[in-house]
Order: C-alpha cells, then sequence, then structure tokens
C-alpha cells in the first residue's frame, strides 16, 4: 500500500469515526422520538418514520458541518440536501423493513431498533461518501 493509499485510509477511517459518533447523537434523537411516539399511541412504524426523518435533519446538519466539511459535491445545500434525503428515504425504508422483520421474529422495539440502525449506518455512510460528498 503506498503512502497516498494510506494517507487516504487514515483519512476515511477518521471521517466514518466522526460520522458514528454523529450518528450516535442523532440516534438519541431517534429512539427517544420513537419510544416516545410509540408510548403516545402512535403505530411503531409510523413513528420511526417520524423519529427516523427528525434525526435525519439532526444528522444533516452536524454531518455537513463535522464529517465532511467542505467535501460536498455542490455549494447549495439545498441540493446537497434534496441528495441527502433522497438517501435517507431509502435508508429509512430499509430501516423500516428491518424492524418490521426483527420484531416480527419476536425482537423488543429497542433491540430491534439498534439492529436496523446499525445496518442503515452502513448504507447511509457510503451512498453520502459517493454521492453528496468527495
Amino acid at each position: 500500500m503506498g503512502v497516498n493509499s494510506q494517507a487516504s485510509l487514515t483519512a476515511n477511517s477518521f471521517q466514518f469515526f466522526r460520522y458514528v459518533l454523529v450518528g450516535g447523537a442523532a440516534f438519541v434523537v431517534d429512539l427517544t422520538l420513537l419510544v416516545w411516539l410509540a408510548a403516545l399511541g402512535m403505530h411503531y412504524l409510523a413513528a420511526n418514520s417520524v423519529a427516523f426523518l427528525a434525526a435525519n435533519l439532526f444528522n444533516f446538519a452536524a454531518a455537513h458541518r463535522f464529517v465532511f466539511a467542505a467535501s460536498a459535491r455542490t455549494p447549495d445545500w439545498r441540493a446537497l440536501y434534496l441528495v441527502v434525503l433522497v438517501i435517507s428515504a431509502v435508508g429509512l425504508a430499509i430501516n423500516d423493513l428491518l424492524l418490521y422483520a426483527a420484531t416480527a421474529l419476536g425482537l423488543a422495539l429497542v433491540p430491534a431498533k439498534i439492529v436496523a440502525t446499525l445496518v442503515t449506518l452502513a448504507w447511509n455512510f457510503g451512498a453520502r461518501k459517493r454521492l453528496a460528498y468527495y
């Protein structure tokens, strides 16, 4: 492995680490809203969708500033958010599907949400890195 590829791997690893930290904070928002809305009587998949989208707004703002910084493919934050929103919509579909499957298999809501989120994390980071940021 050459010096440039080693430096690139290190930079990508550090960027992923920051993404996981920002994602962890977004997950707190996501899980808190999910549990709260479900406790208020909202269907768990509807609550998951609302919570996921609210957490996505937080995640976009924080990740744009602290993770991807100046590497946006466009300076227009509205166009960039549209790309991130499409990526996140696919992530939401993955998240809802996994949440449904895990709860149908008997896993409780919070552990099911954790599993679904870990899988969705990989999709969201990879897609953002390829489609929205350099």
